[in-house]
């Protein structure tokens, strides 16, 4: 269950840097005025957030399936 909770985390993590990614993306074509200071963070931090949240969870995916267990 911890497993889960983390991956459900770390997918959270992802959805928060797409969204960073995606008001980046519209700030180069509108909102340049309140965006435009910002720009580069958006675009560092959103790509930094889903490269930890996707590399994270696939991590933790991956060690996970090593402990499962089949029956043959």
């Amino acid at each position: 269950m911890l497993i889960l909770i983390a991956i459900m985390l770390l997918k959270l993590l992802t959805l928060a840097g797409s969204i960073a990614l995606t008001a980046g993306f519209v700030g180069l074509f509108a909102f340049k005025d309140t965006l435009g200071p910002h720009l580069a963070a958006l675009w560092l931090g959103g790509f930094l957030a889903v490269a930890a949240g996707e590399g994270g969870a696939w991590w933790i995916g991956r060690h996970a399936a090593k402990t499962i267990e089949t029956e043959p």
